[in-house]
């Protein structure tokens, strides 16, 4: 993987973090909202239903004992249509609690004993009301008197409710609170193992490249120092394997071509002795020459003194001979004798002519 590949991958884990953390504050938000909107929804609401049951039913109390003192037929009407209205919200508030705010199985069962409860008082209601009616004010207050522990038990049902939705609040308060620390310590813990993370790649990565870096500087370095040898070893596909590739090629390149210098160098190095020792031939030959040269330029000397005294024989030979001429009308023994004479002298002339011929062309 090349290293812009690594950069971007650690990037987008940063990003996925941050999102991963942001995801999870929000969930736990979320979760310390619901937790603490419980009581809005539902914990006040019940309170507000349970207390409108308590009320009415207290109201409907006081009208029955109005009811049961007074002989003025148009208030027992109002009190009879006050207590009838006030029955019809009480169930009203009975059925909307069952559909709207019942929070667990108990609340539900809580709902059902005030139920029960109430319908109890209802029919000891109903019962005094017709005693009351009947012209028995004092046989329906007696009625309801000995059905007091029904209105207790409903009182008792009414505040067991009550309380217990007091305490499902608290307790979603108590929750709300704790999960709020959970978030609070949830998110620290994410964003912290998500920097830890993202710090361990980096770290990983940066001394990943440092270190190829050094070494790909030490390897150029080498090279350009003219150390050869040194193998060069490519252990990634990213860009900085890719110069560690390049420099083994032109490493291997320029071994190959001073390997082939040095090739070349041997075989100058070979053939310039052979030229030395072919020079050192041709010296001790052209020694040798130069003492021949020597020697035949002493011959020649010699030769030449020796035709220089020959010719100045012949010279005065020649004077010899013109004596003799001059002496041959003297006699013609002695001219026959000079003439031989010189003819042996003519023949020997023309010898040295040769001779001196002869040296000539192996002076010249």
């Amino acid at each position: 993987m090349s290293i812009a590949k690594r950069l971007y991958l650690l990037m987008i884990l940063s990003a996925l973090t941050m999102v991963g953390v942001s995801m999870l504050g929000l969930y736990q938000t979320r979760q310390v909202f619901n937790a603490a909107n419980y009581a809005n929804i539902n914990t006040v609401p019940s309170l507000d239903d349970i207390d409108k049951i308590s009320v009415s039913f207290g109201s409907i109390r006081s009208k029955m004992w109005q009811y049961f003192i007074t002989d003025d037929a148009q208030l027992r009407s109002e009190f009879k249509e006050f207590i009838n209205k006030t029955d019809i919200v009480v169930k009203d508030t009975l059925v909307h609690y069952e559909k709207e705010n019942i929070s667990d199985d108990k609340d539900r069962d809580l709902m059902k004993a005030v139920e029960q409860k109430y319908a109890a008082f209802s029919e000891v209601r109903i019962k005094a009301i017709a005693l009351a009616d009947e012209n028995k004010p004092l046989e329906a207050r007696d009625y309801v008197l000995q059905h007091q522990s029904v209105v207790d038990q409903l009182v008792k049902a009414l505040n067991e409710h009550a309380a217990y939705n007091r305490q499902v609040g608290l307790e979603y308060s108590a929750a709300a609170t704790k999960t709020e620390q959970q978030a609070t310590w949830a998110s620290l813990v994410a964003a912290l193992f998500g920097l830890a993370v993202m710090l361990f790649i980096g770290i990983r990565l940066t001394h990943r490249i440092v270190d190829s870096m050094r070494y790909a500087v030490e390897v150029a370095g080498n090279v350009a120092k003219g150390d050869l040898t040194a193998k060069i070893e490519v252990t990634s596909d990213d860009e900085v394997g890719q110069v560690l590739g390049a420099l083994r090629d032109m490493n291997a390149n320029l071994l190959s071509i001073v390997s082939q210098v040095r090739s070349s160098t041997d075989n100058i190095s070979s053939a310039s002795g052979e030229i030395a020792t072919g020079n050192m031939d041709l010296s001790s030959r052209t020694e040798a020459q130069a003492s021949s040269l020597e020697e035949t330029a002493s011959s020649m000397e010699e030769l030449t003194s020796t035709v220089k005294q020959n010719a100045d024989n012949a010279r005065h030979a020649n004077q010899l001979a013109v004596k003799a001429s001059q002496r041959a009308a003297e006699g013609g023994d002695v001219v026959n004798a000079v003439v031989t004479t010189m003819n042996e002298i003519n023949t020997s002339a023309h010898k040295i002519e040769d001779i001196i011929s002869v040296i000539d062309g192996i002076a010249f």
